[in-house]
């Protein structure tokens, strides 16, 4: 579908931060400083691979290549060149500036070309994405997203003198150059480990991981169990003892493959000896006695791209097992995706709960005892069993082929010591892996603090500040930004400016909307220290030292109620806090005062739930973990404190809900919540779901 909203609206509302101004600067229509020329329908029977003139769809504005050519003639108009911007008008709206060499404008792509006597190219290259990407987010979408040129045409953009707009990309570039960098090593970190990671599966399937058993028996002069012995042992026994269902497949055949030289001990075998290997299937589709109502967990191959399967998005009915090829397959069931899009083909997961599975999915069963070793050797050959598929246009694996996979197999004693180090080695590498993660998703939230500053006014101020070491006073800025104290003060006054005659806002009112403000208009400098406390999130510290400020200040103060808890009553200077304001969050501002008039007549445990749900959301994203309801839901109702649970789970899946429909889903900014020990209030009284779903909110 296209965008129908109202641009003007979208700009002041300013959901994403990169849509402010400077209060000096005017807004001008794209139209009035930019030619957009939109691609032409080429027609596709000339389209081709190897000769002719390039030409750019809209999977290639990203690339800045293009493997398409177009074998005709073409008006030279439509001939884009390097650093020209493009738009792609479907899917996503991505715009970047052309990299490759000249090519033709396809259909649903258009050329933007600024008036460099009025506009920079570079400006507008940095300013457009962040108006594209709050048109995305309001475009309803049932296939595909679609953007018009009139819509481009009407994007009021920042106008700065053509001086100033000159003067802040070279401060952008400036400050993205240092940043790009430190990606840069990031991510050779990130691929080093994994690379680390490959060395140490493949170490580990070659006996150099650990002391083998055959050395350790020598030493110890003591007799062992070989691989060969192990693996006679296996075959002799009944596989109904692990398998863990009532039907089971014989094994396959010896490994006769010709394989590589192992330790001593060790023995050459497949998986089909050594496993059950066994599938599932799809219940036709449209059968509704087969999909209505199912509680049975049915698994996908979609559902083995992390190591362990927790949970199921679909579902089937006992009819379907009864009438469908389908098996219920235990816990612990390794599963090897046999065909699949992009990387998914020969990934391996294993199943942590009872559940179907479908035909794209082999279902391995091992006996417990070297299920581990298994894994760690189906992991090491990705790469080898994805070569293996059969088939033309998209090569398959099949259960013959899943069977024949080579597997070494040593002796029992040593696989577990192997598995043990294996298991250490990854969690410390899965722990910098995270570190690494977090690091980029801060990179990514400092590139988009740079625009917001930028496109605000105040990135060419903080330049010109940065190189004054003079300038020091309670409201000092390092690198044009107010110090960490003057800047919790700060925001704390406008909360309170804003607020205080209201009858329901008080201390734990103030922290909540204050954690909210922080965290949805990503302001860095203040670095809350929030805990799982029974009012939480909650800085004690935070609060009460913000609260001598404004006093000091002379702004406001904090008084005891008669009834009970905290208000607040103006000093001889309030308001005075709002002249820093425009000059240090212009562009956080609306984001700012938006929150505030939300939550403006809210109760103290709304605002709560707000806050809370919020907090554990972020926690999750910090951790690297994937933030699904549930999870949300756990980590409030089973890992906060117990006075969360004075409101039911109905009212955060609700707050979830929410949360994701007003536009204010989390995306890892800031410290983790850190856990308060002495959780272990009562429960007290439950709030009605109903005011998640039926208030204005």
């Amino acid at each position: 579908m296209s965008f129908t909203e109202n641009i003007n609206t979208i700009v002041a509302e300013n959901r994403n931060g990169l849509l402010g101004i400077h209060p000096r600067w005017k807004r001008v229509p794209l139209k009035d400083i930019a030619t957009i020329l939109n691609g032409y329908p080429f027609e596709s029977s000339r389209f081709k691979r190897d000769k002719g003139t390039p030409l750019i769809r809209i999977r290639d504005i990203t690339q800045g290549s293009t493997e398409t050519y177009y074998d005709g003639d073409f008006a030279p108009e439509f001939l884009v060149r390097r650093g020209e911007i493009l738009i792609g008008m479907d899917g996503d709206f991505y715009c970047e500036p052309w990299q490759g060499e000249p090519a033709l404008l396809n259909q649903r792509v258009c050329k933007v070309t600024p008036d460099e006597l009025q506009y920079s190219k570079q400006f507008l290259r940095y300013a457009l994405p962040g108006y594209l990407d709050a048109i995305h987010a309001l475009t309803s979408s049932v296939t595909v997203k679609h953007l018009s040129s009139r819509t481009i045409a009407d994007i009021p953009l920042p106008f700065p003198t053509l001086e100033e707009q000159k003067k802040i990309v070279a401060e952008i570039e400036k400050q993205f150059t240092r940043l790009d960098a430190g990606i840069a090593a990031l991510k050779r970190v990130q691929a080093n480990l994994k690379r680390y990671r490959a060395a140490v599966l493949k170490f580990a399937c070659e006996g150099k991981f650990v002391p083998t058993e055959a050395e350790l028996a020598k030493q110890e002069k003591r007799k062992y169990e070989t691989g060969a012995q192990l693996l006679a042992r296996i075959l002799d026994e009944p596989r109904k003892k692990w398998n863990g269902r009532g039907q089971y497949n014989e094994p396959a055949a010896p490994c006769t493959a010709n394989l590589s030289q192992l330790p001593e001990g060790w023995v050459w075998t497949n998986i089909g000896q050594v496993a059950d290997v066994g599938t599932g299937a799809t219940p036709k589709r449209g059968k509704v006695e087969f999909y209505s109502g199912g509680k049975i967990p049915w698994i996908t191959s979609s559902s083995v791209n992390k190591p362990f399967v927790k949970e199921s998005e679909q579902f089937v009915t006992p009819r379907a097992l009864e009438l469908c090829n389908l098996t219920r397959y235990p816990s612990g069931t390794i599963l090897l995706a046999m065909y699949g899009e992009g990387k998914t083909r020969g990934m391996v997961a294993e199943l942590c709960m009872e559940a179907t599975t479908n035909q794209a999915l082999a279902a391995i069963q091992a006996p417990h005892f070297i299920k581990s070793f298994i894994k760690i050797v189906l992991v090491k050959n990705y790469e080898d069993i994805r070569k293996s598929a059969s088939g033309g246009v998209q090569p398959n694996l099949n259960l013959s082929i899943v069977r024949m996979i080579p597997c070494p197999l040593p002796p029992l004693i040593e696989q577990k010591r192997i598995v043990v180090e294996v298991e250490r080695y990854f969690s410390i590498i899965e722990e910098l892996e995270k570190v690494v993660e977090v690091n980029l998703q801060r990179a990514v939230r400092l590139r988009q603090s740079i625009l917001q500053q930028a496109f605000s006014g105040e990135l060419t101020v903080q330049a010109a500040v940065g190189t004054n070491s003079v300038v020091k006073a309670s409201h000092n800025r390092i690198s044009g930004r107010p110090n960490r104290h003057f800047a919790r003060s700060l925001l704390s006054a406008e909360i309170v400016h804003q607020l205080y005659p209201e009858p329901t806002f008080g201390r734990i009112k103030h922290q909540k909307i204050f954690h909210l403000c922080e965290h949805i208009a990503q302001i860095e400098e203040i670095e809350g220290a929030y805990h799982r406390e029974a009012a939480g999130p909650l800085d004690n510290k935070l609060i009460y030292a913000n609260e001598k400020e404004l006093k000091k200040q002379k702004w406001y103060e904090e008084f005891a109620r008669d009834s009970y808890g905290h208000a607040y009553r103006p000093l001889p200077k309030a308001g005075g806090h709002q002249k820093y304001l425009q000059r240090y969050w212009a562009g956080k501002l609306p984001i700012i005062q938006k929150l505030i008039k939300l939550m403006r007549s809210w109760t103290t445990d709304r605002c709560e739930i707000f806050s809370t749900t919020y907090a554990a959301w972020n926690d999750l994203i910090l951790w690297g973990k994937e933030p699904t309801e549930d999870a949300i839901l756990h980590e409030v109702w089973d890992r906060w404190h117990t006075r969360k649970k004075r409101f039911t789970q109905d009212v955060w899946r609700k707050a979830i809900g929410w949360i994701k429909k007003e536009g204010f889903v989390p995306n890892g900014f800031g410290k983790a919540t850190s856990t308060d020990p002495s959780s272990g209030a009562g429960l007290s009284k439950k709030l009605n779901a109903d005011q998640w779903g039926t208030r204005p909110i």
